[in-house]
């Protein structure tokens, strides 16, 4: 909570705090020896963060019991500069995670596989407008961008054997392919029928998004 304070000090009240409850791939913690807790416990312990990190913004000082986080008459300053706090984004896609953003979250990333059609991501946006009730649209909804251009990022290229122009034949809803009016037309579509207006991308795809950006600044 105080590292993301000072995070959006530093920045003039531009920082998002962006949780999740972690990728399933426990050989990267095996390898550094931290055990991989079952999905029920790791959703538990994110929505015990979440709880103390909101008060804790606010400028309650916090004692805690756990289980996952102990705390005693803990309190940060400075405060964040945003108010009421800074926004948060919580990743998933499961029904448990997609219930706890619903209830905590700001933007809610919609965690999804890079093939996955559009009936895939509708399906979640329904399941996330079921739980969150009145709160629905509230909620910014968001994916992270597979493919832009002709570019995908080099992992799915080495690993899955993927491109930007498979990717499109297959139809897989997270690639922005085609030209920069025609991505901008497909963002625009999502916006106005899915619902989803908040998009990333990795390093590796920037500068393939930056026209579309440009193009679509204001609107």
């Amino acid at each position: 909570a105080k590292d993301a304070a000072t995070l959006d000090l530093l920045s003039g009240g531009r920082f998002e705090l962006g949780l999740g409850a972690g990728i399933p791939m426990p050989e990267d913690d095996q390898m550094l020896g931290i055990p991989f807790d079952a999905g029920r416990v790791r959703v538990d312990r994110l929505a015990e963060s979440i709880g103390l990190i909101k008060r804790l913004w606010a400028g309650e000082t916090v004692s805690a019991p756990g289980p996952h986080y102990a705390a005693a008459e803990a309190s940060i300053m400075p405060r964040p500069v945003q108010e009421p706090r800074p926004p948060i984004l919580i990743a998933g896609g499961g029904p448990r995670l997609l219930g706890l953003a619903a209830r905590e979250a700001d933007a809610v990333g919609l965690a999804i596989q890079p093939t996955d059609p559009r009936e895939a991501v509708e399906a979640k946006v329904a399941q996330l407008r079921s739980a969150a009730g009145d709160r629905f649209d509230d909620l910014e909804l968001n994916v992270n961008l597979m493919a832009v251009g002709d570019q995908v990022p080099g992992h799915l290229r080495m690993r899955m054997g993927l491109t930007a122009s498979g990717l499109a034949q297959m139809g897989a809803f997270p690639a922005l392919v085609g030209t920069v009016d025609e991505m901008c037309a497909t963002l625009l579509e999502w916006r106005e029928t899915v619902g989803i207006s908040y998009v990333m991308v990795g390093d590796e795809l920037m500068e393939s998004l930056a026209p579309v950006v440009e193009r679509l600044a204001g609107r």
